[in-house]
């Protein structure tokens, strides 16, 4: 008995991936086709990896105002930075470390800025969309979605987390929301 329930774990493994799979880009609106792993977390947050340079048209038609870049400086963000701002919007490079977990004080100002509307629409990336975009955006989930740390990292598993992010993934399953930071975020989602 104990053999046979052992298999069926191993024949589950490949249905739920393949499942997550279709659920990731069940999330993907149409809109975006050139931007990969494109994800809405809400009407004025948008996640994914680096945009073509018809992602960034996608974008603007999208009606996004502010493009947030985790990828290090570099000839890649003075290209997306010169096409985004060349169609109107806004362009912030703020580099996160690829291989290892965002500081606290990183993500809190970066919380910090996804909380203001005054910026939005927001569409924020790396070069996947992935694992840094994954991290930052299963934060906000817990900060302002008040979402659990494991819906929000099965969340960033969805969009394809790296099994070698060790750091992030245990950043995100022990984050706590900042308490000053919950009471700006809740002053922003009241303000007209």
């Amino acid at each position: 008995m104990r053999t046979s329930s052992k298999y069926r774990w191993l024949l589950l493994c490949p249905v739920a991936l393949a499942l997550s799979t279709l659920l990731a880009s069940a999330q993907q609106p149409a809109a975006a086709k050139h931007v990969r792993n494109f994800g809405q977390v809400n009407a004025a947050l948008f996640r994914g990896g680096e945009p073509s340079s018809v992602g960034i048209e996608e974008l603007g038609a999208m009606g996004v105002k502010t493009v947030i870049d985790l990828r290090q400086h570099g000839a890649e963000t003075e290209t997306e930075k010169k096409a985004a701002e060349k169609l109107g919007m806004k362009y912030v490079n703020f580099p996160l470390a690829e291989l290892s977990a965002p500081t606290k004080a990183q993500v809190d100002e970066l919380l910090a800025m996804l909380s203001r509307s005054d910026i939005g629409p927001v569409f924020i990336h790396c070069r996947r969309g992935k694992d840094r975009t994954g991290t930052i955006i299963a934060c906000y989930r817990i900060q302002h979605d008040h979402w659990t740390n494991t819906r929000a990292l099965a969340e960033a598993q969805s969009y394809g987390m790296s099994l070698f992010e060790r750091g992030m993934r245990a950043y995100i399953a022990h984050f706590h929301p900042t308490p000053a930071l919950e009471n700006s975020l809740q002053a922003a989602a009241a303000r007209p």
